[in-house]
Order: structure tokens, then sequence, then C-alpha cells
């Protein structure tokens, strides 16, 4: 999803529908709020104990295949979190 920043820039948007338990959520957020929430989560939990998050690009790709690659890898780095305990109650 193409939206805009808090400055007015042009950027992208990740949108899922997360479902845990009877609970549901929606998340809408940049690659950027991924790659610090991954490194408060290394932070906390340590590296190898954290699930991969898909690499930061050099040059930005906006391709549609990009993106949408690039979504299914954040869909399931959240799958990995939710089923992580300690994550999940802390």
């Amino acid at each position: 999803e193409v939206g805009q920043d808090g400055h007015g820039r042009t950027v992208t948007f990740f949108v899922f529908e997360v479902y845990k338990g009877a609970a549901s959520w929606c998340v809408r957020r940049r690659y950027s709020d991924f790659n610090a929430l991954w490194l408060k989560l290394c932070e906390a939990y340590g590296r190898q104990n954290v699930p991969i998050l898909p690499p930061k690009q050099l040059v930005k790709n906006e391709s549609e295949e990009f993106l949408e690659k690039r979504s299914h890898l954040l869909a399931h780095f959240l799958y990995e979190l939710l089923e992580d305990r300690a994550v999940c109650s802390s």
C-alpha cells in the first residue's frame, strides 16, 4: 500500500491481518518499522532466538514482484513471532 509519511513523502506500507486465537488485528507498517522491531527483539532475546527479517535493499525497489515477495517474507516473520511464547508474552 502506498501512502504518505509524516513529512508528506510517498512511502510503501505493508498491511497484514493478524489472527491469534480468537483475536485479530490489522498491522500497517513500513519496512523500517519491522527492522526497528527486529533490532529491539535481538537486544531482548539474542539474535539467534529471533526470526530472520528480510534484508534491507541498498537501492529502493518498488516493483510489484519485489513488494509481493517482501510482503510474503514479512508475513512469515510475523507468523514466526506469534508462534514464540516468550515474544507473545512480553
